[in-house]
């Protein structure tokens, strides 16, 4: 399993700008002069719960006090950490995930742009490892962009252009308050040459239900040439019902795999009354099996983090 580095924490910084008044003012650098007026925030959190905290605006939820806080979702909205991390873990892959940003937002990481993105209910992911300081203290920023705007509950959806939750531009059971803020996990995860990115499991069940084919799919992202072997084990609580191990070479890139586990006697679902309603794990474990394409090739020999690679497991 990848080893996450938790970010989480009320030890961020923040501040709200005009437009791109944060480029002029190095806010996103880490020997920025820009160094007043900034509040204590929140990771997962909200820019208005942090304003309320800082005692920048009243209580949002007493009598009208949500139209004094219009002004916020307008405004961009930097957000500031400094971390340090093992030295230990240098030569891994590493990668900065934040699993919520609402809307739209750049990151940048000792002063470097990392990229953009944009979208409410998706993960923003980069590869960090090359530009980490190991030993020594980092700096991540993420700079928010104003809120784009949206229908209300009375709007036309044809006319919603965005993933972003549309009950907060008004609906009638809450004010207008746009959210804005990062409202996920933020972490760094670290793993070896190979990762486990997506698992699906699609079970077949035969004619007269005493047969089932469980369709597993797995894409794995390789750092490097790597031949790998792949286990999926599938368990009924404690017990183990069935596996498959399949050994793979994988380039550098993303590779899609599937495997077939056959289950005999399957426990079946059934619905509230009639039965019960077994749940079965698949867990996936991938493994270093050797060197691909073999020592001597034209790729060269491969280059392993020190202490090799670990086992990764995924469920």
């Amino acid at each position: 399993m990848p080893e996450r580095i938790a970010l989480n924490g009320d030890d961020w910084q923040f501040k709200g700008y005009y437009g791109e008044d944060w480029r002029w003012r190095n806010a996103q650098q880490p020997a920025t002069r820009d160094t007043r007026h900034w509040h204590a925030g929140s990771v997962p959190g909200s820019v208005h719960h942090d304003l309320w905290r800082a005692g920048e605006v009243p209580n949002p939820y007493f009598e009208r006090n949500s139209l004094l806080l219009e002004w916020v979702p307008a405004r961009t909205w930097v957000y500031r950490k400094t971390f340090r991390v093992d030295p230990a873990i240098q030569g891994s892959r590493v990668r900065l995930v934040c699993a919520g940003v609402d809307y739209e937002a750049e990151f940048f990481l000792n002063g470097a742009s990392l990229g953009t993105h944009a979208g409410m209910f998706t993960p923003a992911m980069f590869d960090v490892g090359a530009r980490l300081h190991y030993g020594a203290e980092n700096t991540l920023a993420v700079v928010i962009e104003p809120a784009p705007p949206e229908q209300p509950q009375l709007g036309r959806t044809s006319r919603v252009r965005t993933h972003k939750s549309r009950m907060t531009y008004w609906w009638d059971f809450c004010p207008r308050m746009v959210h804005l803020g990062i409202w996920g996990d933020v972490f760094l995860e670290v793993s070896g040459p190979v990762r486990i990115e997506d698992v699906f499991v699609r079970p077949q069940l035969a004619p007269g239900l005493q047969h089932a084919d469980v369709s597993v799919s797995v894409e794995l992202d390789a750092a490097q040439h790597q031949l790998v072997e792949v286990e999926t084990a599938l368990r009924l609580g404690e017990t183990a019902v069935a596996s498959a191990r399949t050994r793979h070479a994988l380039a550098p890139s993303r590779t899609s795999l599937n495997v077939c586990v056959p289950v005999a006697q399957p426990a079946l679902w059934w619905p509230n009354g009639y039965g019960d309603q077994p749940l079965y794990d698949a867990e996936i474990s991938v493994v270093a099996a050797g060197d691909w394409p073999p020592r001597g090739s034209a790729y060269g020999p491969l280059r392993h983090p020190p202490g090799g690679t670990a086992p990764q497991r995924g469920r």
